[in-house]
């Protein structure tokens, strides 16, 4: 499955989303009603949501999360 969140570049899937960034800063836990969480434990995120030419934005969701 494919979430409409972007780390780093990276679109968020159910196989990645245990270590988005594959160094164990981001994870993010879907969840049945809204809202999911995405945790960041002393994360260095970089990069942009380039599927949509968008630049700038480290993080990109585009629906109801808790960051935490």
């Amino acid at each position: 499955m494919q979430y409409d969140l972007y780390v780093g570049g990276i679109q968020v899937t159910s196989s990645n989303a245990s270590d988005i960034l594959g160094d164990g800063t981001v994870s993010f836990t879907p969840a049945s009603n809204v809202p999911a969480v995405l945790t960041l434990k002393n994360a260095n995120v970089t990069g942009s949501r380039s599927a949509l030419g968008q630049s700038g934005a480290g993080i990109y969701i585009g629906s109801l999360i808790c960051v935490v």
